[in-house]
């Protein structure tokens, strides 16, 4: 089908529907039986409502899927069409049916256990698609109705501690910690996760204390300059650390002022990672023409936290025109990158980026293996400092086909 968040989309929902048969099996969106009281809240009655024209499109969106997969070409372009239409109304169907779920639960949580589980599913969902904001909302629910699942904690303070919540995230963890509990299966990846979150919860508590101080002053201000830039996804508004990073910045504006950005992908988008784009190869090879100086060895450097914009180099003062956004703080960057600002609108985008590595292969046709990346449609300024943003830069030669190649080897980060 058309584009890879539409699939995403798919999955998501369809492990959704997978996920409530718990639901289902406890009898929801049905009639109760003999034994049930006759009557359910009006909560529970919205839900269940809801869930059966869920149901019912998910069925519909299965069958889109197999006409589409016995289809000929020429019908594949509109079944494309219709699928991704459907795809949109049930985004905001599934947005009902939660909403629902939770008002549901939260009401009367005891008299709905099994809407329990299927929250705590939708919570692990959104926490495995990088949709924090949303993971951490959906488990603290279950955390403060005390759900008896301490997966809801693990929930809760890995998403709290990417957001940058670190207390909640602390606080989550000592819970977990006096259960001795730990995530079930065998070198479970989150488990990994949760071990990087122990060992640089300190370090994060002391950094954000300064970092949102620095914030706290820069709103007051209010003179940072900000841009735009528009994606096939959705928009995210950037705000700029001219105090810390003025060269960086002044190289990012002037960029965006020529147009630069325009059209270019964001060729490189990794898991629990960032998304990297502003290569005019679109492969991590290119620049503008120049480099500049890292402005990350400054002492009062920026710090990587969910949403930071930072400079992709190969090496001490060779960035150019690649940045890249973090999805979490990353204190293995800190103080070698130069993080030259944050996302203060759109944090929803970065989890509908298509996540591609366009790494070497020994496989010839390994680029065209590749997912289709996301595009900038266009950056623009929405405000600047008055003074011209003439950045200094260093010179330097284009490189040949060979040092590509082992520049791409070596991807900027």
């Amino acid at each position: 089908m058309n584009g890879g968040f539409a699939m995403r989309r798919w999955r998501r929902i369809a492990c959704w529907a997978l996920l409530a048969g718990l639901v289902l099996s406890a009898g929801c969106g049905t009639p109760p039986a003999a034994d049930e009281p006759a009557e359910r809240s009006p909560y529970r009655a919205e839900f269940d409502q809801l869930f059966d024209v869920w149901r019912s499109f998910l069925d519909e969106l299965r069958q889109v899927r197999k006409e589409y997969a016995a289809g000929e070409p020429e019908q594949r372009q509109e079944l494309t069409e219709r699928y991704d239409q459907m795809v949109k109304k049930g985004n905001a169907l599934e947005s009902q049916v939660v909403q629902a779920a939770v008002d549901a639960y939260v009401k009367e949580p005891e008299e709905n256990e099994d809407l329990a589980f299927f929250l705590m599913d939708i919570a692990r969902t959104l926490l495995a698609m990088e949709e924090y904001e949303d993971a951490l909302r959906m488990s603290q629910i279950l955390v403060d109705n005390k759900v008896g699942d301490y997966s809801a904690y693990y929930c809760a303070a890995i998403a709290a501690f990417a957001v940058g919540e670190f207390d909640v995230s602390e606080r989550h963890f000592q819970v977990l910690d006096k259960t001795g509990i730990r995530l079930a299966g065998r070198n479970n990846p989150l488990q990994a996760v949760v071990d990087e979150c122990h060992a640089n919860m300190a370090y994060y508590k002391e950094a954000w204390e300064k970092e949102r101080k620095i914030r706290e002053q820069e709103t007051i201000d209010g003179d940072l300059p900000r841009v735009r830039l528009v994606t096939n996804k959705g928009e995210m508004d950037l705000e700029l650390f001219e105090n810390e990073a003025p060269n960086t910045v002044a190289n990012f504006i002037s960029l965006v002022e020529k147009g630069f950005y325009d059209g270019l992908t964001f060729h490189r988008v990794l898991p629990q990672s960032m998304a990297q784009g502003g290569c005019p190869n679109g492969d991590g090879t290119g620049g503008p023409g120049y480099a500049i100086r890292c402005e990350c060895y400054q002492p009062n450097h920026r710090l990587h936290f969910r949403g930071s914009v930072s400079m992709a180099t190969r090496g001490r003062d060779t960035g150019g025109s690649q940045f890249f956004i973090t999805f979490r703080p990353s204190r293995n960057l800190d103080g070698g990158q130069t993080v030259f600002g944050r996302v203060v609108r759109g944090l929803d985008v970065l989890a509908r980026l298509q996540q591609r590595d366009p790494k070497p292969s020994l496989d010839p046709n390994y680029e065209d293996t590749l997912p289709k990346p996301d595009k900038i449609l266009e950056a623009r300024v929405l405000r600047k400092r008055n003074h011209p943003y003439d950045p200094k830069v260093i010179p330097i030669e284009e490189p040949d086909e060979i040092t590509k190649q082992i520049q791409q080897e070596f991807m900027p980060f």
